[in-house]
């Protein structure tokens, strides 16, 4: 199992980078911010028992309604590293990649590339970058690199910055400001505020609030824990069976769902010594445990848990409360590994697919795949930048 030795390498970094703490905490307010309470009572609770079955099998093939590939331009100047976040909006698709350091690079809906973002430690170059979203009120990207948000406009050019004394993993754009998902008590400098997962901030920076208190976790796994579905923003944590919902309108915090299953993972292995601790725990014992990994479209959520033999997903249909899932997908469709999205845009979910040698034999013979999809397949190359699969469910 090697994911648990990259991810410990990642936590070795995050931490280091938030040693150090920021410089002036004023435009913060510290004084006013308040402690939002999320509220429990109307959680829905989720029995994933039945998609834990060792070898449980599903027919996600049964599920596929329309699929969308969008093969991003290669050239040397759009090349692309390890995507570490997909942003898709009415115009653009923003990624978040690792070439050499983390960068953006922008491109069309249709994969033509647009720019990519310079690097470097001028003021409007990224450096240090953790997260990156996009404000639908203004049309700006937003990016995050340490002590500072850098804005632009949706085409990437730069418009101005922002300091920002809180380190952070995540963050939503929200109409009226930013919710950020923060280490618990790496920001020493917000005092008897440091131990709580979130923080929510206005337009003007101000620290109008903090939620969910913890302990400080060993165990960091997920690419995101903050998720945004339409004026909504949904939110998990560092090994956690809890999906919450913020809404910014009338800034309420709520528990969506719990997901119960049984074998879970104590939760001392999370606070442990250091990484090695949660490591050592789920390759020695077949525990199951949410990574805090989570989509949700228009018409779908989608859970992930995951144990010493398997990756389990499961599928509920938000109309009729029906779930699917399990740890092997079948598809007479083909294509089978869609099962396991990687992002979502509004009702479609995204796959990052890197092509093959011969992709064109095998797609061209699928009945599923439309002419216009199979003519693209045409032009995958092994070596080229990925190909987002761009896809949406039947209702079950």
């Amino acid at each position: 199992m090697k994911l648990p030795i990259i991810l410990g390498l990642l936590t070795a970094s995050i931490t280091a980078s938030f040693a150090q703490p920021f410089r002036d905490t004023a435009v913060l307010q510290l004084a006013d911010t308040k402690v939002l309470t999320a509220e429990t009572s109307q959680a829905q609770h989720l029995n994933l028992n039945p998609f834990l079955v060792k070898d449980k099998e599903f027919d996600f093939g049964a599920l596929l309604k329309e699929i969308n590939f969008v093969p991003l331009e290669t050239t040397a100047q759009s090349r692309l590293g390890q995507i570490r976040k997909v942003v898709t909006t009415a115009e653009h698709i923003y990624i978040m990649d690792d070439l050499k350091e983390l960068g953006i690079a922008i491109f069309t809906r249709q994969g033509k590339f647009v720019k990519r973002i310079p690097n470097g430690k001028k003021p409007e170059q990224l450096y240090r970058l953790y997260d990156i979203d996009f404000n639908t009120q203004t049309n700006e990207l937003i990016a995050y690199k340490r002590s500072f948000l850098l804005i632009f406009d949706k085409e990437g050019n730069f418009l101005r910055f922002k300091y920002l004394p809180i380190g952070f993993l995540n963050m939503a754009a929200t109409p009226d400001g930013y919710v950020l998902k923060s280490l618990v008590g790496q920001n020493i400098n917000l005092g008897d505020k440091s131990n709580y997962r979130l923080q929510f901030i206005n337009k003007d920076l101000k620290l109008n609030a903090v939620a969910l208190p913890d302990k400080e976790s060993k165990a960091f796994s997920a690419k995101s824990y903050l998720y945004r579905v339409a004026d909504l923003v949904k939110i998990t944590a560092e090994i956690s069976d809890t999906i919450y919902q913020y809404n910014p309108k009338d800034n309420k915090l709520a528990a969506e769902f719990i997901l119960d299953y049984d074998h879970r993972l104590p939760r001392s292995y999370i606070y442990g010594k250091d990484f090695s601790v949660f490591e050592e725990a789920i390759r020695n014992h077949n525990y199951n445990y949410c990574i805090g990994d989570y989509i949700e479209t228009t018409h779908q959520n989608v859970f992930f848990i995951s144990n010493k033999t398997a990756n389990v997903v499961v599928y509920r249909d938000k109309h009729s409360g029906n779930m699917v899932g399990g740890g092997i997908a079948q598809s007479k469709q083909g294509l089978p590994f869609l099962a396991f999205p990687d992002t979502f845009y509004d009702d479609q979910l995204i796959k990052y697919y890197y092509p093959g040698e011969n992709d064109y034999e095998v797609l061209k013979e699928m009945p599923f795949l439309s002419e216009a999809n199979k003519k693209k397949s045409e032009s995958f190359k092994k070596g080229d930048n990925p190909i987002l699969i761009y896809y949406t469910l039947n209702k079950f």
